[in-house]
């Protein structure tokens, strides 16, 4: 019972720092929207949010998993401390 608690601490672990980078990418994107304007008559840049999920990016795949194993030897730790 221990394992899979200290399992399902990591998985939320990685879902709410997921959460967290999401919301401050959007930020960080409606922030620099607002402060750099488009000149008259540019072209727009495009992005393939698809890209991502052909090719992940190294450090996303590192931050999932650094986040995954704190949660779970977090909670592990907790839990064996406890029991004793």
């Amino acid at each position: 019972m221990i394992y899979l608690r200290s399992f399902l601490a990591g998985v939320l672990t990685v879902v709410g720092g997921s959460a967290a980078i999401l919301v401050l990418g959007i930020l960080a994107l409606v922030f620099y929207s607002f402060t750099h304007r488009e000149p008259a008559g540019g072209a727009p840049v495009g992005w393939d949010p698809i890209s991502l999920i052909e090719h992940p990016p190294l450090p996303l795949i590192l931050f999932l998993v650094v986040c995954f194993s704190a949660g779970c030897i977090w909670e592990y730790r907790k839990l064996t401390s406890t029991h004793r």
